[in-house]
């Protein structure tokens, strides 16, 4: 797997006024994988200040102007990202990788 072209996808609605520093913790857990990964944010419309934390992030924003759901929301994403990597993780935005 080491070779291969792999991508986080993490999915957000209102990521930071619901789950506070813990949505940053999640991102930056994410970033801080030993293997060389593309991490995407997927932000479902957000009304929050979760657009603008992500930006001191080095990570892809897959923005969407409304709230398409959980499975609305990575099927578009998927939609534009697929053919690029071998490996595709979904992750909630409110899981730690340890």
């Amino acid at each position: 797997m080491t070779n291969s072209k792999v991508a986080i996808l993490i999915l957000n609605y209102n990521g930071f006024k619901q789950l506070g520093k813990f949505f940053l913790y999640c991102i930056e857990s994410a970033l801080n994988v030993k293997y060389n990964v593309d991490v995407y944010v997927i932000d479902n419309g957000s009304k929050d200040e979760s657009l603008d934390l992500l930006k001191k992030f080095d990570v892809y924003v897959i923005n969407h102007k409304n709230n398409y759901g959980f499975v609305g929301g990575y099927n578009l994403a998927l939609k534009k990202i697929t053919k690029r990597y071998d490996y595709l993780i979904l992750m909630n935005n409110d899981y730690i990788i340890t």
